[in-house]
């Protein structure tokens, strides 16, 4: 093999390794805003939730503020998996495409709980602090 095999093979890897990391690696979270009634998160959603990993305080009321941009059919519903709500009802929502739509509940036990698309493929996290 010559050296430029060498350094090809290098790139290739080192590209694998990026890729994989963006995709896969840790994301940090976002501290919602905090207002007299609650706390407020935006969130894009086109192709992926912007952000991903959502940091809120346990028994205060969340406004999750869903903006989504995406033509997608996945992305046309949000479904808050197993979260427990003071609402005591499942937290999901239909998102018209270019709307913004407002989901609000009020968590009640300290965890973490995913939040997905209709289909699963798109993917959030909700982490619920003391």
């Amino acid at each position: 093999m010559t050296n430029v095999d060498w350094l090809v093979i290098g790139g290739g890897v080192g590209l694998i390794i990026a890729i994989a990391y963006y995709f896969f690696g840790p994301k940090k979270g976002v501290k919602v805003e905090e207002q007299d009634e609650g706390q407020k998160v935006e969130i894009l959603v086109e192709g992926a939730y912007d952000p991903a990993v959502v940091e809120v305080k346990v028994n205060k009321l969340v406004e999750v503020v869903f903006d989504r941009r995406d033509k997608g059919d996945c992305t046309e519903w949000v479904i808050f998996d197993k979260l427990p709500t003071k609402e005591k009802r499942e937290v999901k929502a239909r998102l018209p495409e270019g709307k913004r739509t407002v989901v609000r509940f009020t968590p009640t036990k300290v965890g973490t709980y995913s939040f997905t698309c209709g289909m699963g493929m798109v993917r959030g996290k909700l982490v619920v602090k003391k």
